[in-house]
């Protein structure tokens, strides 16, 4: 969305809320994806090569043309940034799965620790350049492991109380967009429209990143976009399915969360359902590394306030199922 509406505006979100509240100009985008990235024998030059790509993408194919003249992934951003300030262009940067380098390396010490060192000269170029109008990174891994990456300028947002609900479709939303594909989805279910509310609260809602407010509740826009995509097909009687761990780039990330976290989890899915694990069975190791990769990446959502004891939860019945499966897949 956020690549679109710099791009182009708001002439494809008509209709919609964010039409008439946008103000913003066009900027070229130049959008990220680190997934996939986590041998340190490669890492700088596949950043490399992706972060040129990207640039071409977004129309500044003279920032690509940079990189035969540069070593390291740093030294080509601080000279895009020379250039972009030479030029006076700003630019959006977008960037995916920030933290898989070091998600995907969590139990492999010497390789994190390589992964690491690059990773902190990228970020600290990426927040050193004065011509960024504006840059979004999203990933999976706690701040607290992440902060000695950032520059200064960068803050995390994750469980930022006013951008929360951000993060997944609130019921209004559900609600007001998805009207006619709810509509039909009842139709083919034979189910009322309440009856269906509930159904999908029950298996793709529940997901709270708000300490001060536990009812802050989204859905997960992947498995219920999923599920919704069925009344793309006629006649389909839609399915209530386990979308979740479809999302590939995932199972390194699932692998060794499962790995260091299994203990209490697999305690969590094995009592009876609304059963909440407490924060305080953890280590503080666990709380600073376990519990937050586990909540960020929605496999325990926030069910009561984080001072009362049994804080978190299973978010839904989807959820339930997937951390069945995490198991098999460590």
């Amino acid at each position: 969305m956020y690549e679109e509406i710099f791009t182009h505006g708001t002439e494809h979100f008509a209709g919609l809320a964010i039409s008439e509240q946008w103000h913003e100009q066009r900027y070229p985008v130049i959008r990220l994806n680190l997934t996939g990235l986590c041998d340190p024998n490669t890492l700088n030059a596949e950043l490399m090569a992706r972060w040129s790509a990207a640039c071409v993408q977004a129309g500044l194919s003279e920032l690509a043309a940079l990189a035969p003249h540069c070593d390291e992934i740093s030294t080509l951003i601080f000279k895009c940034s020379a250039l972009l300030s030479q030029s006076q262009t700003r630019v959006v940067v977008l960037i995916a799965d920030c933290d898989y380098p070091l998600t995907a390396t969590l139990h492999q010490r010497k390789t994190l620790l390589a992964n690491q060192e690059l990773m902190r000269e990228l970020f600290l170029q990426l927040s050193d350049m004065s011509q960024v109008h504006f840059m979004l990174l999203t990933g999976n891994l706690h701040y607290r492991i992440m902060e000695g990456n950032w520059g200064s300028p960068i803050a995390n947002l994750s469980q930022h109380w006013e951008w929360a609900q951000l993060l997944g479709y609130t019921q209004q939303e559900l609600e007001t967009y998805f009207a006619p594909y709810l509509t039909e989805a009842a139709a083919r279910l034979e189910l009322s429209l309440t009856e269906l509310l509930t159904q999908l609260k029950r298996h793709y809602g529940g997901y709270c990143f708000n300490y001060y407010d536990p009812s802050a509740q989204v859905y997960c826009p992947w498995s219920l976009n999923h599920f919704l995509a069925q009344m793309l097909e006629p006649d389909k009687v839609p399915e209530f399915g386990t979308y979740w761990l479809q999302q590939t780039q995932l199972k390194p990330k699932l692998q060794a969360l499962a790995q260091a976290f299994e203990p209490e989890l697999q305690d969590l899915i094995q009592r009876q359902p609304g059963y909440f694990v407490s924060r305080y069975i953890l280590s503080a190791e666990a709380q600073y590394i376990k519990l937050w990769q586990a909540l960020n990446l929605g496999l325990i959502s926030i069910k009561q306030m984080p001072e009362e004891d049994n804080s978190y939860g299973c978010p839904n019945l989807e959820m339930e199922r997937s951390l069945q499966r995490i198991f098999e897949l460590a």
